[in-house]
């Protein structure tokens, strides 16, 4: 009975009504009561009417600690679809279900199999998902269904979901469209109390209207116990409605006899199981054989409904009502007995058990143990945090309650739950821990930290560990501590010393010269002092084919720092394909970010705004938000290089206060950087120099001791046209000594362009810029360019105008190609003042500029030979939907086909996902 809610039924149909045009995802929201339940059978029923296609799972207390039960309900309709997903999907859906014994896969992986059977379904006939009482769905079918609400707006499939106020769910966090559902207004809930309870007197109906608040359920139940009814019901002090209901339909349940009574207990505990699981434990608690027939008196009193598979309560608050009115003793013994009859189903048992525990119970936290290792081998992380939760709790050995503390906080580091990292590590007792468990804590603190700015001691407690842990022999795991610290000293620049104690320490433990994690840690600690033999290193390195995805991110990321960008986007472009098919997002995350930084130096824009929105978007899904502002440096140096300062200083302000918070010095030197770029590129030479002045300043939260070297030529730039020529040479007298005999290509071309700008005298000058023009210029062509067009700017105003112009036309042509469009500007204004007379026409925007960041990068999967349904895979999206973004791109383009799309991007020099660099 549908009365008052006009505006909540053609929402509904207005949701089931898009399809197949257009998909959604809607939340209603609401008291227990309220009718939540009444608009998703108003779904229902509406998509049976237009002949769509229907599944459905509804939430139970019983179940929301078993790993994807829900989705075992919602898929029972479609589960001959899994054999036709790519193998690896289908090899995730079956270890989620537990139907085989193949390594543990990821949550995302099982996500988008799920997203790709729900997609090919709803091709055959548009589907309607419906979820009732969402807040007791098990929490990896809750990720699953966020993973699929966010996909759906390009498919024909339309999801409902219901939820009680007040609890976490992540469909929430998923930002989705609510409905929130109020009580019946004065008119229509008394038609419904007419309708339900007609002929009450006049004082208990109103008694029970101002009671009811609205509330259906109330209004049904309260009248049926109309003659038992207190006056008044509300006002000061009046029980809340949600109590009352309770109290309705625990009265009616202690009416009834003892062994249904019994029944109805063990069924509120077990709602989902076997009505024949539930009997034998109704009759092991009665110490006799309990028959079917005892299940009657319950269903005459309307509390619940007899199916097939077993018994269903008629609303969540009767169960709730029988298990406070049995008592704490009742309901352990029940627990009890239902476990005592699943010894064959070892993750229910085990919870049970728990149940009914009332003290610590090592057997118990045992079993709770193996519960969350079978969790985690069904990528049901969650459940398997909450188990071991529960198992810390029931511990009495000490150190097996710190070995759970701990793998629960690894747990949820992966889950990207930072407060619930910390709330583990805060209960870890710090007097008892062995070397290895004072570094496994270390590793996770350092996970999840927020503040990076406490620098030097904080590296130096590090460090120290590291050489513990190395004495008890587990040499990786020192390692890891040191990467750790060389991490910190990256991100916030202690004192010499401290860089090189780490650098130092790593070379002493490490048992290989090679060791990928040793070159690391000489990388992020110490790019100035040990960058030589890093770049050394890694060059031996990069053609190691037994490295794995995360050695080869870790070795990219070490180039990006070392100054050898070329590189690392060939290490990156290695790793990052296969971190996206074995979903390991926490690394492909830095992967993408890194891979923009050393694209930034390349010039590859598309790219670098590819992988920022990449990063940026797994951020997201994976809970790693902290990662989100320091994706969103590099998006501003491209808007800084193409002179779209609007863009630059939108994206500078959404990040920049993160980045503080987060203490991120280099990150938040980059930002100074590209605020610096974007005003020469404007002329406005005073405030770059301001900006760039700021990562030299040791004591700011801008400081970045190679950055600062790598960026000084555009220091030099500034300083000279802003009056600050001296301090710029007392500068680069400073740090032009301190690169060595061997500062690597993008080092060295920073050096060399300072040392040209600040020349003053004639000679020295045009021999600077001869000697920087003769270097190593291959991975910098911005700076290439912007050198060329200094040098023939000078010649310019030396009175060599033929020589000027070679130089000038040059600079013009790569700045054209790079997107630079001030520099390119200030270039032909050059050639005109040296007396060219036929300046080349601006370049156009290329028909692929048109495109969205998403739109290019799937843009160059194609091109690159990779089908829908694989470039699905890597963007965690269905086939169907890369079919509408090309149907979409085509008409812009121009095109009608992949080979044009093809001859397009080779036409314009455009990379694919292919190279190297991608």
């Amino acid at each position: 009975m549908f009365l008052g809610r006009d505006h909540e039924q053609q929402v509904i149909r207005e949701l089931t009504g898009g399809l197949p045009a257009r998909g959604g995802a809607l939340v209603v929201i609401g008291d227990p009561g309220i009718g939540k339940s009444q608009l998703t059978e108003l779904a229902r029923q509406t998509a049976v009417q237009r002949d769509l296609m229907v599944i459905n799972a509804t939430g139970v207390p019983a179940e929301s600690r078993l790993p994807y039960a829900g989705l075992h309900q919602l898929l029972r309709t479609l589960r001959e679809g899994v054999d036709d997903l790519p193998g690896q999907q289908r090899d995730a859906v079956l270890a989620a279900f537990g139907q085989t014994t193949a390594q543990a896969p990821d949550r995302f992986l099982v996500a988008l199999a799920v997203t790709e059977l729900l997609t090919a379904a709803a091709a055959r006939q548009p589907l309607v998902v419906l979820v009732d009482d969402a807040h007791w769905i098990d929490s990896p079918t809750c990720d699953v269904l966020s993973f699929l609400a966010r996909r759906i707006d390009s498919e024909p499939i339309a999801m409902l979901a219901t939820t009680r106020d007040g609890y976490p769910l992540p469909l929430l966090e998923a930002g989705l469209p609510e409905l929130r559902l109020g009580g019946l207004t004065e008119e229509p809930a008394g038609r419904l109390l007419d309708a339900v309870a007609p002929g009450l007197p006049p004082a208990t109906r109103r008694a029970i209207l101002d009671t009811a608040l609205g509330n259906p359920l109330a209004l049904t139940e309260l009248s049926q116990g109309a003659a038992q009814v207190e006056l008044p019901l509300a006002g000061p002090g009046a029980v809340p409605i949600t109590y009352r209901i309770e109290r309705a339909f625990a009265a009616r349940w202690s009416e009834l006899p003892a062994e249904t009574r019994t029944v109805l207990l063990v069924a509120a505990l077990n709602e989902g199981g076997a009505l024949s699981e539930t009997l034998e434990a109704a009759g092991a608690l009665e110490g006799m054989p309990v028959k079917a027939e005892s299940v009657a008196p319950a269903i005459a009193a309307r509390l619940v409904e007899s199916h097939r598979t077993g018994l269903q309560f008629r609303h969540p608050l009767v169960r709730s009502a029988i298990e406070h009115r049995a008592g704490p003793s009742r309901l352990a013994a029940a627990h009890q007995a239902l476990a005592s009859v699943l010894a064959d189903k070892p993750d229910r048992r085990a919870w049970h058990r728990a149940a009914a525990a009332l003290g610590p119970d090592e057997d118990v936290a045992a079993e709770l143990d193996e519960a969350a290792e079978r969790a985690v081998q069904r990528a049901a992380v969650s459940v398997a945090i909450t188990a071991l939760e529960r198992a810390v709790e029931l511990s009495r050995d000490s150190a097996a309650r710190i070995g759970r503390l701990l793998r629960a906080a690894r747990l949820a580091y992966e889950l990207g739950r930072p407060a619930m990292v910390n709330r583990f590590l805060m209960s870890v007792p710090r007097t008892a821990l062995t070397p290895i468990d004072q570094a496994r804590l270390a590793l996770l603190e350092e996970g999840v930290e927020t503040r990076l700015a406490e620098g030097g001691e904080r590296i130096r407690f590090l460090v120290d560990l590291a050489g513990q842990t190395a004495a008890d022999g587990q040499s990786e795991c020192a390692l890891d501590l040191l990467l750790a610290a060389a991490r910190r000293c990256w991100q916030n620049h202690p004192d010499t010393d401290t860089r090189l104690l780490v650098a130092e320490t790593a070379l002493k433990l490490a048992d290989h010269p090679l060791h990928p994690t040793l070159l690391s840690v000489l990388a992020f600690a110490t790019p100035d002092a040990y960058g030589a033999l890093a770049r050394e290193r890694l060059l031996r390195l990069a053609h190691d084919t037994t490295l794995d995805a995360a050695r080869l991110a870790d070795l990219g990321a070490a180039g990006t720092v070392i100054g050898v960008p070329r590189q690392a986007r060939a290490l990156l472009g290695a790793a990052i394909p296969q971190l996206r098919a074995q979903r390991r997002l926490g690394i492909l995350i830095l992967a993408l970010i890194y891979n923009c930084y050393s694209g930034m130096y390349l010039c590859q824009w598309p790219e670098v705004l590819a992988s920022a929105d990449e990063a940026i978007q797994t951020a997201a899904e994976a809970a790693r938000r902290r990662w989100v502002p320091v994706a969103m440096v590099p998006k501003a140096h491209v808007a800084a290089v193409h002179g779209d300062v609007a863009e630059m200083e939108r994206l500078v302000a959404e990040a920049e206060p993160a980045l503080l918070s987060l203490g991120a010095n280099s990150a938040l030197a980059l930002l100074q950087i590209a605020r610096g770029l974007a005003a020469i590129g404007q002329g406005d030479y005073h405030n770059a120099y301001e900006h760039l002045i700021r990562i030299h300043d040791p004591a700011g939260p801008s400081f970045s001791h190679i950055l600062r070297l790598y960026h000084l030529g555009d220091l030099a730039e500034a300083a000279v046209r802003s009056g600050h020529r001296a301090e710029a040479q007392a500068l680069f007298a400073d740090l032009a000594g301190t690169v060595g005999d061997a500062p690597g290509p993008l080092l060295a071309g920073g050096i060399a362009y300072a040392a040209a700008i600040l020349a003053q005298d004639g000679e020295e000058a045009e021999r600077q810029f001869e000697s920087a023009l003769a270097g190593d210029l291959r991975e910098s062509p911005l700076g290439h360019a912007r050198l060329k067009l200094e040098y023939g700017s000078w010649l310019r105003r030396h009175q060599q105008p033929v020589r000027s112009r070679e130089h000038l036309r040059a600079a013009r042509d790569m700045l054209d190609a790079i997107g630079a469009s001030a520099w390119r500007t200030r270039a032909e204004e050059e050639l005109r003042a040296s007396g060219a007379r036929s300046p080349a026409v601006p370049a156009q925007p290329g028909r692929l500029d048109q495109l969205t960041p998403q739109e290019q990068r799937i843009a160059r999967m194609v091109v690159s030979g990779l089908s829908n349904k694989e470039i699905g895979e890597r963007l965690s999206v269905s086939h169907r939907t890369i079919g509408y973004h090309l149907y979409r791109m085509f008409p812009k383009l121009g095109i009608t086909s992949r080979v044009e799309l093809g001859m397009l991007f080779a036409e314009s020099g455009a990379l694919t996902e292919t190279d190297p660099a991608s």
